[in-house]
């Protein structure tokens, strides 16, 4: 069903004729799925074009070390975290396209990302996000019609599921932009894709689901370039890992302290502006970097790469991006019916609460991902005996 589809988005690419996978990329799609979950843990307010619901925050929660630890990491994952899902997309991009014998043609490209994208977004959204939408009490004055077609297939409260349809709109531009522009102009191409990327607000392109495809798109293609180079910037990296590993994080943080100060100055003008956009432009790309050179060192031990765990949360990531969303919406539902989160004046019922949303997540996720699988099995035994 979608599970053998969801898990296969360019994820699973080949860099040479043994089928060695490039480990690195699989740790760092690994650490980018928890740091999603992560990033959607802490919140207690819910908010769309088409509803919304707003849970009362205990008091206790709030005083905990434990959540505000929680809250700060997401405040810094939001930095990159959804940045650096589009730049491993286009590093495996060009692995797919660049490192083959053979070039995929357009209209077979374009229906591999209908299947591997659209397909999932739809059934995802019409027999998962939706329903739980519903049972939650977010669309508690929203037609189902109005869900569907203005939320689901136009795009405008798709949740968590933006992420694919952006994607797919992002592989589609940027196949055309390599096939035609940088092909033959590489600064053409370059250039076209940065003013695309700074003049993302600006532009408004009449599509469904259409929404910051050419802000991702700049970082797809700086995974592109990146994947160019990687051998040589991994040689420096793991000769020089404490280096490798403090100066991005330094570096990091002091970008972060700059773009923190900028954002409290009242009076910007044309260049302060520009400077703090090419600021979080640089903060973000840090945040890849250091993800990066972690996930790179973390590579290098036998014990991650062979690792059930991680080898599980690799096969089963973008179940767990579909999924563990709309089970936060229940999370908090089912609580605040059973006890009006009176269980969050406690610390062990905190850490409960925070594990629930972040382990409790991917084993439900990961459970119904083997369901799914389970009865696309059974669906093929029944027409095999037709």
């Amino acid at each position: 069903m979608a599970s053998s589809a969801l898990s296969q988005i360019d994820v699973s690419v080949l860099i040479n004729s043994r089928k060695k996978f490039i480990d690195e990329y699989k740790i760092l799609r690994v650490l980018a799925t928890i740091m999603v979950v992560l990033g959607h843990s802490t919140y207690f307010v819910i908010e769309g074009s088409l509803g919304g619901v707003e849970y009362i925050v205990p008091e206790g929660i709030l005083l905990s070390r434990l959540y505000n630890f929680f809250c700060y990491a997401q405040y810094i994952i939001y930095k990159f975290h959804m940045p650096l899902f589009f730049f491993l997309s286009g590093c495996l991009y060009y692995v797919s396209n660049f490192k083959k014998e053979y070039t995929i043609a357009f209209y077979p490209f374009l229906l591999s990302k209908v299947k591997r994208l659209l397909y999932p977004y739809l059934i995802a959204g019409l027999l998962f996000l939706i329903p739980v939408k519903f049972i939650s009490g977010y669309y508690s004055n929203t037609k189902i019609i109005d869900a569907i077609w203005y939320g689901l297939i136009l795009g405008r409260d798709s949740g968590h599921l933006w992420f694919l349809t952006t994607l797919f709109y992002v592989f589609i531009t940027f196949f055309i932009i390599e096939k035609f522009i940088i092909k033959y102009n590489f600064w053409v191409g370059a250039i076209t894709i940065f003013l695309l990327f700074f003049l993302n607000d600006k532009l408004l392109v009449p599509l469904p689901c259409f929404i910051n495809v050419f802000r991702y798109l700049f970082w797809f293609y700086i995974g592109f370039l990146f994947e160019k180079y990687r051998l040589k910037v991994n040689d420096i990296i793991i000769r020089y890992p404490t280096i490798s590993v403090s100066s991005t994080i330094w570096s990091f943080a002091i970008i972060n302290f700059l773009t923190m100060y900028a954002d409290r100055i009242d009076n910007f003008t044309i260049f302060s502006t520009g400077a703090v956009f090419i600021m979080k432009t640089l903060l973000t790309f840090l945040g890849i970097l250091v993800t990066y050179v972690i996930s790179l060192l973390l590579s290098q031990w036998q014990f991650f790469n062979c690792s059930k765990v991680v080898s599980i949360l690799d096969k089963y990531s973008m179940d767990i991006y579909l999924f563990h969303d709309p089970l936060n919406y229940f999370i908090l539902f089912a609580i605040s019916i059973l006890n009006d989160f009176f269980i969050l004046q406690y610390k062990s019922g905190i850490l409960l609460f925070l594990l629930l949303r972040t382990v409790g997540v991917i084993i439900v996720a990961i459970i119904i991902a083997l369901g799914l699988k389970e009865i696309r099995g059974l669906n093929h035994k029944e027409q095999v005996k037709c």
